[in-house]
Parts: C-alpha cells; structure tokens; sequence
C-alpha cells in the first residue's frame, strides 16, 4: 500500500486508480473477516458455472482479477513515463508480466504462510492456487487491453 502511494508521488496516478486501488485494499480485509450465511466472503460462489472440484466463479477469483486488473494498470502507467511512442504494444506485455510477477509473489507469500503458520484453511491448496494464477492473468491483460484501449491513446 506505502509502495502505490509512494510511486503516486513520481508517476501521479489519475484519482480513480488511487481509489480503485484503496477499493481493492477494503475488498482484500472484507474477503477475509466477513461471513455471509456462514461463509467466508473469498469462498461465497458468486456464479456457480463450474462446479467441483473448482467451484467458479467465486469472490475470491473476481478479486484476484480486479486486483491485477488494477496493478497491470499501474504497471503501465509507471512503464509509459519512460517509454517511446512506438513501444506501446510492448507496454501492454510487460505491464501484464509485470502484474504476473506481482501475483506469484503473493502466493509464494500465501504459501510461506501455509508453511510458517499453518494458514492452509485461510488461503487454500492447490486448485485455489491454481485458480488464483489464472484470475490473476485474466485481470492483467484486461487491465492492459482497458488501459491501453480508453485511456492511453497516444
């Protein structure tokens, strides 16, 4: 959070990101402490269009793509400061490998939890971790084609 805040002051992110970006910070402590119906608000199926063993669509994973929606748009934005007009296609690959690279920190973050404080229920196994990484890609390159397409049009 002190990282997006501190690069706001170099790159001067527009507002709506910043709020974007503070949503996303509520939604990730909602989706942890909250329960509907005696379910955690990460695990509520939002729209069951698969069922076992990947249960999709759940909260957990329309966060994990708005959530790296939002940082490949970050990513984005700081990478256009020090680009060339003509490398803009090459802004959306890298903002997405970038919002890639952030995603598997954080699981490798949920997995040294799993590991040092026994959170294997808190932040699930395999196919959650699975599911994540896909989430994750799907949101960067819609935060890379939105960004690219409505915002960045030099």
């Amino acid at each position: 959070v002190l990282l997006v805040f501190w690069l706001n002051e170099k790159y001067k992110f527009p507002q709506i990101l910043l709020w974007l970006f503070s949503i996303m910070i509520v939604l990730h402590f909602l989706g942890g402490i909250v329960y509907i119906g005696g379910t955690r608000l990460y695990d509520l199926m939002l729209i069951n269009l698969i069922g076992e063993p990947y249960f999709i669509l759940k909260f957990d994973q329309a966060f994990h793509t708005f959530c790296y929606f939002i940082v490949a748009i970050i990513a984005y934005y700081i990478l256009r400061k020090h680009a060339k007009k003509s490398t803009r296609y090459r802004l959306m690959i890298f903002a997405v490998l970038i919002a890639l690279g952030v995603s598997l920190l954080t699981e490798m973050l949920e997995f040294v939890m799993v590991i040092v404080a026994d959170a294997a229920e808190a932040v699930g196994g395999y196919y959650n971790t699975a599911l994540d990484l896909v989430s994750n890609l799907i949101g960067a390159v819609l935060g890379a084609i939105y960004v690219r397409t409505f915002i960045d049009k030099r």
